[in-house]
């Protein structure tokens, strides 16, 4: 078994936003500046108060018995993109253009020696 720790950015923009959401949003801007962005397992959203786009970050472990690179990343790529809609879903925002891009950490330190 192999562990892998992936870094998964999840970015799109907000869709038409209903008064309350764009009000919750802006309220909580401050504390979603991209200054704070860091990859943690419960991820973080940045976005700025023109409310845009917005990005997730994760950093989430991978530890299946998948057998190539490209199955493990798509896994974990699959999962933020879950957990990023679920936020939004939550929240009652729209949003459109989703990208996912998911960097297994070993691969980043591997290519530096």
């Amino acid at each position: 078994m192999t562990l892998r720790i992936f870094r998964v950015t999840v970015r799109g923009r907000f869709g038409e936003l209903a008064e309350p959401v764009r009000a919750r949003l802006l309220t909580d801007a401050a504390a979603h500046d991209v200054v704070k962005a860091a990859f943690t397992e419960a991820g973080t959203l940045t976005y700025e108060r023109t409310l845009h786009s917005f990005t997730f970050r994760f950093r989430l472990r991978d530890d299946s018995e998948a057998e190539a690179d490209a199955d493990s990343r798509a896994t974990v790529m699959a999962d933020a993109e879950a957990r990023a809609t679920a936020w939004l879903e939550e929240l009652g925002a729209t949003w459109s253009a989703l990208r996912v891009d998911a960097h297994d950490m070993a691969d980043v330190w591997t290519s530096r020696t």
